[in-house]
């Protein structure tokens, strides 16, 4: 999981050069939106194996929870624990 936050936040820099937002703040949202994609990847495939769950308010649930736990949470660890001050600057 570690290499995969670290792949992210490179992908984060390079968005980072076009867009005026802070690098911390252009990582977490490209985080919390790819686990929200990983979330309804997830959902998608437990419809294929059972029919009796098809909801849309169940998967837009499951990818709420899913971004905001493993996406905007897990983002954040990685910020605090693996990022310097200079790495930090606008």
């Amino acid at each position: 999981m570690h290499e995969m936050y670290g792949v992210i936040w490179k992908v984060a820099l390079r968005i980072h050069e076009f867009l005026p937002v802070s690098k911390r703040g252009c990582y977490l949202a490209l985080n919390t939106l790819l686990w929200c994609l990983m979330g309804m990847i997830l959902y998608g495939a437990a419809i294929l194996l059972t029919p009796y769950i098809f909801s849309t308010l169940y998967c837009f649930a499951t990818a709420g929870y899913l971004g905001m736990i493993m996406g905007f949470g897990g983002g954040f660890m990685f910020i605090l624990r693996n990022t310097q001050p200079d790495d930090l600057e606008n």
